[in-house]
């Protein structure tokens, strides 16, 4: 859990920063309504927000060689606790566990944070989805509050984010093998 959350918290605070600031280390590329960029620490990402100012990233980690979904939302939750939320898009529905990371401040809201359990499923469910994606979370009076996000650009998007942590990947490790020498 303490592995997830400093990935979650890392990749996350990094892509805010990089998403909300004027001085972003890397040349953004746009697909339809999303970005893919590098955050300032070295995470690439792909992201879009909705009209509410949620998020839906997601983020790779070249040094574990992971990526994570993410979801930042005005959807309050408590650290640490997890709920099953409800995933449907034109392609159908599909249930994923969301482990929330706490809240994150910028000068315009808090958003709290979620990681999605299984990354490879949100995958297939936005990468062969047109449309919209909504992410019904379990709220404790006993109804729902969905955040909806566009697809539009979302496969181009993840395909491009994929290939860029690849390259980063491989430079990686192209450095430390001549470090090593």
């Amino acid at each position: 859990m303490n592995d997830l959350k400093s990935l979650f918290y890392g990749a996350l605070s990094f892509t805010l920063l990089a998403l909300f600031s004027l001085s972003a280390q890397a040349e953004t590329k746009d697909f339809g309504d999303w970005s893919v960029s590098i955050s300032p620490s070295g995470f690439p990402y792909a992201a879009t927000t909705n009209s509410a100012g949620d998020l839906l990233i997601k983020t790779c980690n070249i040094s574990s060689g992971t990526c994570s979904w993410l979801q930042a939302s005005k959807i309050a939750c408590e650290e640490g606790s997890t709920a099953v939320a409800l995933i449907n898009s034109p392609t159908g529905a599909a249930v994923n566990k969301m482990v929330c990371a706490g809240a994150y401040a910028t000068d315009r809201q808090t958003l709290y944070n979620y990681s999605l359990e299984k990354p490879d499923e949100f995958d297939g469910i936005v990468t062969k989805s047109s449309g919209l994606v909504g992410i019904a979370h379990p709220l404790a009076s006993g109804q729902f509050e969905v955040s909806r996000f566009s697809l539009n650009g979302a496969r181009q998007a993840v395909e491009f984010l994929m290939n860029l942590a690849v390259e980063m990947t491989k430079r990686r490790k192209s450095s430390l093998s001549r470090e090593r020498l």
